[in-house]
């Protein structure tokens, strides 16, 4: 199997095209495809331990060679004020936690913050926009939104866009999200905003 890396426009996460949604055009959410990977994080006071990240991306990197050159194009295009939109999909195990390990250690290097958020494979609920309150804890808290009150999807989706573009006004920033295909339809819907918006 293979390893896709796929640097989009952010245009094209809402495309209507049935070839840019899941299998075959499937009624899947349209940016269910999505995955980004890394490890587990871990906390120590208010700022995410990575270490574990570089530890694993400091050993010999062999092979998607070609694919780390690409996202380093995406991020010498973000250090430029440039958004981008890198997908990393692949099976289980192909390397894709490896690959962003090791182009997230590049990043650091780069005096890039990056944030890092995941989300959880819950049984029977889902935790609405778990993985950026994850990747983004280190900068701030965002208000809490009444999910009932008429527009505040529209609030949590611009408070995350300024939070982020806000600390990109001091650093560039790497935002990685992990294992998108076990995302809520609202955290999925946030991706998309907040690519459309880069």
């Amino acid at each position: 199997m293979r390893l896709r890396l796929m640097l989009l426009p952010p245009s094209r996460l809402g495309s209507s095209n049935p070839r840019d949604r899941g299998r075959g055009g499937a009624r899947a959410h349209r940016a269910k495809s999505l995955i980004f990977a890394r490890p587990t994080p871990y906390f120590f006071g208010e700022r995410r331990d990575t270490e574990g990240m570089e530890a694993r991306a400091s050993s010999a990197f062999v092979g998607r060679v070609r694919e780390l050159d690409q996202l380093q194009g995406a991020l010498q295009a973000a250090a430029t004020g440039i958004g981008t939109v890198a997908l990393v999909t692949g099976d289980a195990g192909i390397g894709k936690t490896r690959l962003v390990g090791e182009l997230a250690t590049h990043a650091r290097c780069s005096e890039f913050e990056v944030l890092l958020g995941r989300c959880l494979d819950l049984v029977g609920t889902e935790l609405p926009y778990q993985p950026f309150v994850e990747a983004l804890r280190p900068l701030g808290a965002l208000r809490r939104v009444d999910g009932r009150a008429a527009g505040s999807q529209l609030r949590v989706f611009e408070q995350t866009l300024a939070l982020l573009t806000d600390r990109a006004a001091v650093a560039p920033v790497l935002l990685v999200l992990e294992d998108l295909h076990w995302a809520d339809t609202s955290t999925l819907d946030l991706v998309i905003f907040l690519a459309h918006n880069l």
